[in-house]
């Protein structure tokens, strides 16, 4: 019988063993084999810096992204103050 989670990442999968989550459902918001240009570049980037046995991970891509999303609202406003902002 298949379980859904939402809280499996890819890097637990090692651990668990994909014979024992195949046909399992999952929602996550970021997978590292989502198969797109920038994401590949992404998931090249991390590895050359961190390592290739280290995952990328939904947790990190949203931290990755709100930096980013930070840093545009900032040159956006050309402020750092929240009321700018």
């Amino acid at each position: 019988m298949p379980v859904v989670s939402v809280s499996i990442a890819e890097e637990e999968v090692g651990g668990i063993g994909v014979q024992n989550i195949t046909g399992q459902l999952t929602a996550w918001n970021y997978y590292q084999t989502i198969d797109t240009p920038v994401n590949n570049e992404f998931v090249k980037a991390f590895k050359a810096k961190f390592g290739a046995d280290k995952p990328t991970s939904d947790p990190m891509e949203a931290a990755y992204v709100s930096v980013y999303l930070w840093k545009n609202t900032v040159e956006k406003a050309q402020s750092f103050e929240v009321k700018a902002i």
